[in-house]
């Protein structure tokens, strides 16, 4: 009888003639309650110069180690299944919206054709401007997407820190000034 009450478990390796038993886990079915595992080593010694004379034996029940090791597996499948499920959300509406902003985009080409008054063009070129901005921001959406799908590759290109800034201002300005702040 151990601790665990009456117990049945069968664990079989080579025996050296001194030494250590390599640490091996087994189940112990228990008539009394729900099974436990636990983590068994065995050390041999000899007394009086006989081997196998004395076995020091060490029980540690594991079975709640291996509750958590479950528990933290299953939690880390259940954030990629959710992360996974994002991307695959981002990437849907990320198109969904592309699609009706482009044809916001290009009706305000075509309109840029036809004769318009100063302030018509000024304002045409705000709804181009801030399109292009959308366009580039569903751009990053998708890309977060790749990049964590693992598909993102990445391209160099001249960037002109000072015209953005210039262009951020211009949509912005407007923006400022439709709502008198």
């Amino acid at each position: 009888h151990t601790r665990f009450g009456n117990v049945t478990g069968v664990q079989t390796c080579a025996l050296p003639i001194y030494g250590n038993i390599p640490p091996f886990e087994v189940e112990l079915k228990r008539a009394d309650g729900p099974p436990r595992t636990v983590r068994a080593q065995y050390r041999l010694t000899s007394a009086m110069g006989r081997p196998w004379s004395m076995c020091l034996a060490t029980y540690v029940d594991v079975t709640e180690e291996h509750r958590a090791a479950r528990a933290q597996e299953e939690a880390r499948r259940a954030a990629e299944d959710a992360n996974r499920a994002k991307s695959d959300f981002l990437a849907v509406i990320g198109h969904e919206i592309r699609t009706p902003l482009n044809g916001v985009l290009g009706m305000a080409q075509a309109m840029d054709l036809d004769p318009l008054t100063p302030l018509q063009r000024d304002r045409l070129h705000v709804i181009r401007e801030s399109g292009g901005a959308l366009m580039r921001l569903l751009d990053d959406l998708l890309d977060i997407s790749r990049i964590e799908a693992g598909h993102l590759a990445l391209d160099w290109e001249p960037f002109d820190l000072c015209a953005a800034d210039r262009k951020s201002t211009r949509l912005n300005s407007s923006h400022v000034s439709e709502s008198r702040m």
